[in-house]
């Protein structure tokens, strides 16, 4: 896809330096981030009652 993503991971880290985020708070964003593009590849199916779903799988 043409992108850097090294380079791209480098400037957001400086990014959230200059806006004055601490270590601590920066790995929670990327651990939250991280979380939410995980739960974006999980697969649901449904069961018997309609309300109802459980994960089916998840990629790795």
């Amino acid at each position: 896809d043409g992108v850097d993503d090294a380079e791209e991971m480098r400037i957001t880290d400086e990014a959230f330096d200059t806006l004055g985020f601490t270590t601590e708070e920066k790995n929670s964003m990327y651990k939250c981030t991280a979380a939410i593009m995980h739960f974006g590849n999980s697969q649901w199916k449904q069961r018997p009652r309609e309300e109802q779903a459980e994960a089916e799988t998840t990629e790795d």
